[in-house]
């Protein structure tokens, strides 16, 4: 990449002393916001130009959390606004993403989950959770007069929503990731990193293995049933839950996919005709909900462990 003609990056370089033989390669992750390789005198750094919002105090308690459970994440170098602009600049780390996980990385994973989560009370932590969030694209598609969508399947998705009835008198909240996928876990031979910090947020226990368990195993067109009954039974052996609770957060997440989706393309923010967006519609996520035999099969076998 030439970063020649980009002023306020070569100035956070400079200002982080980055000597000028540099190379900047721009890496495949980082939707929101712009992650790149950044290679000079023979040292690897990551570099992230922050875009979106992020939840600034979910993410610092979490990282934390994590050093203080000795759980290995990112080592921030330096971080600065340059005429508006955010920039971070991390040590690399050299590792490799698992799309295929194997029953050790299973175990470090769930115990790595079990450990980094943080207990909270919701009502001193409304503001910062994944309720708040959900509610706000509520109140946009009550709002629409000219829905997008149509208007039975808006009704149907809010009624789902609000019959979870998702609050404190039936579920424990805590700081989580919230987005546990492949490429925000890093595998060093047998040790995990965990990187991406910038989805943290206050939700109910349950909440982050369920969105792990849809983002490792769901494949859009398969769902690896068997990798997803591991990583739940290996969850289940460290943790006080029901099967219910996680059937409940189920619907929760995929829902709170769907709402956020519609409202997002309401708002013009996104276009689901858009042929890069096509895999991950709302509607596909609509069929995930509807889905029954498949969560059966997945909570068929947790059930018979429990």
């Amino acid at each position: 990449m030439n970063i020649a003609n980009d002023c306020e990056l070569q100035k956070f370089l400079d200002l982080c002393n980055i000597p000028k033989d540099r190379v900047l390669t721009r890496m495949k992750y980082g939707i929101t916001n712009k992650v790149y390789k950044l290679e000079s005198a023979n040292k690897n750094y990551l570099l992230k130009e922050y875009i979106g919002k992020c939840n600034d105090l979910c993410k610092n308690k979490l990282l934390e959390q994590c050093n203080k459970k000795k759980i290995n994440v990112p080592v921030l170098l330096e971080s600065k606004v340059v005429n508006g602009r955010k920039f971070c600049l991390y040590k690399y780390i050299e590792g490799e993403h698992k799309f295929q996980l194997e029953n050790d990385n299973i175990d470090t994973l769930v115990d790595t989950i079990k450990r980094m989560a943080i207990p909270v009370r919701l009502n001193q932590y409304f503001s910062h959770s994944i309720i708040k969030k959900i509610n706000q694209y509520i109140k946009i598609l009550n709002e629409v007069k000219e829905p997008k969508i149509s208007s039975n399947i808006i009704e149907e998705l809010l009624s789902r929503y609000d019959f979870l009835k998702v609050d404190e008198q039936k579920f424990s909240f805590s700081i989580v990731h919230g987005d546990l996928s492949c490429v925000n876990l890093l595998w060093k031979e047998k040790e995990l990193y965990v990187i991406d910090f910038d989805e943290s947020i206050v939700a109910p226990k349950e909440y982050e293995i369920i969105t792990t368990v849809i983002k490792v195993c769901f494949k859009y067109k398969d769902f690896d049933i068997k990798t997803a009954s591991k990583i739940l039974k290996a969850y289940f052996s460290l943790n006080n839950t029901s099967v219910e609770k996680l059937k409940t957060i189920w619907d929760f997440y995929i829902l709170k996919v769907i709402i956020e989706k519609i409202a997002l393309y309401q708002m013009e923010k996104i276009d689901i005709y858009d042929e890069r967006q096509l895999k991950d519609s709302w509607e596909y996520w609509y069929k995930l909900l509807q889905n029954k035999e498949l969560k059966d099969q997945i909570f068929e076998n947790v059930n018979s462990i429990c």
